[in-house]
């Protein structure tokens, strides 16, 4: 391929598609007519044309063409910028670097993540990454703080985790009295701020993961939560009860915009192997909470993931034997 010219997609044959994407209740939800490659299925064109393209009236984008644009564009204008392309004074190598964006696009050699075609070229500040892991204390402040930030990273396109093993059990005291509310108490509030705040300002849900520790007091309260909703829901279903307008059923039961994950270590694992007991730790004194057979708490996960596919697992040991940045501490949660 030529790249000495600006790429222009002449090797490639375009049509108009009319994408149409319905709700359960088949009420239209989005339509337009885009111009796609000819290769392009029905699938990934309604993906792209309702998620990706800028659907705004100022920046409205009509063809694949224009959003693949607007990304290598920008992108190399930040290299001119960051002078990437000083040994170069015509800026042939900018042209070329930006005809090489275009055409492996468009031919599917790579895609960026979705943050960059949400919001590279149509924000002066673009956030482009993917990823975030956020931290989370026990304490007030740290829990809605996360809740703000998730709300912010979420807006634009991006997705969060956190390990919330730092928050005190349901079985532990507070200061003023009573018993704290436990994580999966608070998780609840995190997983409907996460259905409410669109992605990207589009029909892309957002994409949260939240995890704990296989020693911490409610790990079975964890892995069940999600479970317990999911038969709330299928019982909602069957009995002919109707959403409210706008509404899908799944709306009305928790957990349904959140990933769970059980973060398991190499010691948990060998007490497996060897049918041994595991204690789960009070957060606060790191007294024995309870004893269970470690068997038996993976086998729960196994049975409840394989019901619903959550929760997942996280090996702890290994993501940090393989962790580039051990020198920043260790890792302690994912996103999605």
């Amino acid at each position: 391929m030529d790249f000495s010219k600006l790429y222009d997609y002449d090797d490639i044959k375009f049509e108009n598609k009319h994408v149409k994407i319905l709700n359960e209740k088949k009420e239209i939800i989005f339509e337009d007519n885009i111009e796609f490659p000819i290769n392009f299925d029905d699938n990934a064109a309604a993906i792209v044309a309702s998620r990706y393209l800028c659907n705004n009236s100022k920046n409205k984008e009509t063809s694949i063409k224009q959003m693949f644009n607007r990304v290598s564009d920008t992108i190399t204008t930040w290299g001119c910028y960051n002078k990437y392309f000083d040994s170069d004074p015509d800026l042939k190598k900018a042209d070329e670097f930006n005809s090489k964006l275009r055409y492996y696009q468009i031919h599917k050699y790579f895609a960026f993540n979705s943050p960059v075609y949400f919001n590279v070229g149509l924000q002066e500040a673009p956030q482009s990454s993917a990823c975030f892991i956020l931290s989370i204390e026990d304490n007030m402040e740290s829990i809605t703080e996360v809740s703000k930030l998730e709300a912010k990273i979420f807006k634009k396109g991006s997705g969060a985790g956190s390990n919330l093993s730092a928050l005190r059990s349901s079985k532990e005291p507070v200061s003023g009295g009573g018993k704290a509310s436990g994580p999966v108490s608070f998780l609840r509030s995190h997983d409907v701020l996460a259905g409410v705040v669109k992605s990207g300002g589009t029909l892309r849900r957002s994409a949260k993961l939240s995890c704990l520790n296989i020693d911490h007091p409610d790990i079975e309260e964890f892995i069940d939560c999600k479970l317990f909703e999911e038969e709330k829901l299928a019982i909602l279903r069957n009995s002919g009860l109707s959403a409210r307008a706008g509404y899908d059923l799944s709306d009305e039961v928790f957990f349904q915009n959140t990933n769970l994950s059980v973060r398991v270590t190499d010691d948990f694992m060998k007490k497996v192997e060897t049918d041994s007991e595991w204690n789960t730790k009070f957060i606060k004194s790191e007294k024995i909470c309870k004893t269970y057979k470690a068997r038996n708490l993976l086998k729960k996960i196994a049975e409840t993931s394989w019901k619903i596919a959550d929760p997942g697992l996280q090996f702890h040991d290994t993501f940090n034997k393989w962790n580039t940045l051990a020198n920043a501490g260790e890792i302690v949660a994912t996103n999605p």
